[in-house]
């Protein structure tokens, strides 16, 4: 009887012992969340080009390759992993400046996309007659393979009354859509030639 009532004691004590050790365990992860510092994740952030003006939005673990200059270099703009890269091209026709320059120019951006089959001409908007610093804009689609990987493509073209011409252009491997689709269409649909900005894309970033 004896013997039974010292287990007994002692399977008591061993619970309150656990129980002592799981809220003093509980009260240690406690504190330890509460003073380590939250791992802050992307955010986006603007570019604005200093020798061409123009603003846009990218996510702040991408990676930009600023080759900006007068010449109207490329800028590369890369997702982590490289599965998709945001390009934009800073070019200039100064027939977009001529009377029926901008139906010239557009004819011939029609022209070469129909001599490549991977592209298609999807949209295009002639601002000729409306006015105003845009002279027109088009959107372009298509896929391509390239070493063996198969890649979206979206191009967004804008025609400045004054001759210059920005494309911004999203190559996506077609494994990274579903990851990268959203993302590229916020960089190409809150591109500003006039790099006024403006707020930020709404979409969350992971």
């Amino acid at each position: 009887m004896t013997h039974r009532r010292n287990v007994a004691a002692l399977v008591a004590v061993m619970f309150v012992l656990v129980l002592t050790g799981c809220a003093q365990s509980s009260s240690t992860i406690d504190r330890q969340q509460q003073t380590s510092p939250a791992v802050a994740g992307p955010e986006w952030v603007e570019y604005r080009s200093p020798s061409h003006g123009y603003a846009l939005w990218y996510p702040s673990n991408w990676i930009l390759e600023d080759a900006d200059d007068p010449a109207g270099a490329r800028i590369h703009i890369d997702a982590p992993d490289s599965g998709g890269v945001f390009i934009v091209s800073a070019l200039g026709d100064k027939r977009i400046t001529e009377p029926g320059g901008v139906q010239a120019v557009f004819t011939d951006i029609r022209d070469g996309f129909e001599k490549d089959e991977r592209y298609s001409l999807e949209a295009y908007e002639d601002g000729e007659e409306k006015g105003g610093a845009v002279a027109g804009n088009y959107i372009a689609r298509g896929g391509f393979t390239d070493a063996g990987t198969e890649y979206r493509f979206k191009e967004l073209g804008t025609l400045m009354r004054d001759g210059r011409i920005f494309v911004t252009t999203a190559h996506v491997q077609r494994s990274s859509t579903a990851q990268y689709g959203e993302i590229f269409d916020e960089m190409i649909g809150g591109f500003d030639p006039f790099g006024v900005g403006g707020e930020q894309p709404l979409i969350t970033l992971e």
